[in-house]
């Protein structure tokens, strides 16, 4: 396995994974907070970004393998990722600390799920380096920070792929488990920007409106 030699994770990731982890838990107090913070807005940007960026790689590889386009397809899928995850993640922060909170702990899980499953399959499967188990480690952050969307996109992709992989001529098994990886990465971006607009309709609310009309009357 060769994922941080193309298009997968890469150092960076790590990196920005970790300011965004760093980032939330600068300032627990702020989790009481209703509103969000620029501290939280950078985190969940940095978190969306490399979260995005993540999903974007997974989700294309199986189509964008299938094309001419191959490794700049999945280019552009990365990138396109990184955008919606980043968009998303500034707008979760400065609208809801507390979001940010539970998606940085959340994705946290997910890594470290991602590295035990590293190190279970390194001694099994050839190639297995310790590169290729900080690359799982990092998808397991990335399904993490949006483990709802992932479940839910991934049931609707496998449940898609059965179908094409038992009715339409020349889907082969792989075929249909990459379906079903789509339908996971796209479910989990699909979650980012819909917690975005949550917490955006929510932060923007009109309070309840209360108008007092002091008055006196004399005879």
């Amino acid at each position: 396995m060769t994922a941080g030699r193309c298009c997968g994770p890469t150092l960076g990731w790590v990196v920005w994974l970790t300011i965004a982890l760093a980032g939330t838990a600068a300032s627990p107090s702020r989790a009481q907070e209703a509103g969000g913070s620029t501290g939280a807005a950078l985190a969940g940007g940095a978190l969306g970004l490399s979260s995005g960026a993540l999903l974007g790689t997974m989700g294309s590889i199986p189509p964008c393998w299938q094309t001419t386009a191959g490794v700049h397809c999945v280019r552009w899928s990365t990138g396109i990722g990184a955008t919606v995850g980043l968009t998303s993640g500034v707008l979760i922060g400065a609208a809801d600390v507390d979001r940010i909170e539970q998606a940085a702990t959340s994705a946290a899980i997910g890594f470290g799920v991602g590295v035990v499953a590293g190190l279970v399959l390194k001694p099994i499967a050839q190639r297995f380096g310790w590169q290729d188990v900080l690359a799982t480690g990092l998808m397991g952050g990335a399904i993490g920070s949006a483990p709802l969307g992932a479940v839910v996109g991934l049931g609707c992709g496998t449940v898609v792929g059965a179908m094409l992989w038992g009715t339409v001529d020349g889907v082969t098994l792989p075929d249909a488990v990459g379906v079903g990886i789509v339908g996971m990465s796209l479910g989990a971006l699909a979650e980012w920007v819909v917690a975005a607009i949550d917490a955006q309709n929510r932060g923007n609310a009109n309070p309840e409106l209360r108008v007092m009309l002091p008055f006196a009357v004399s005879f």
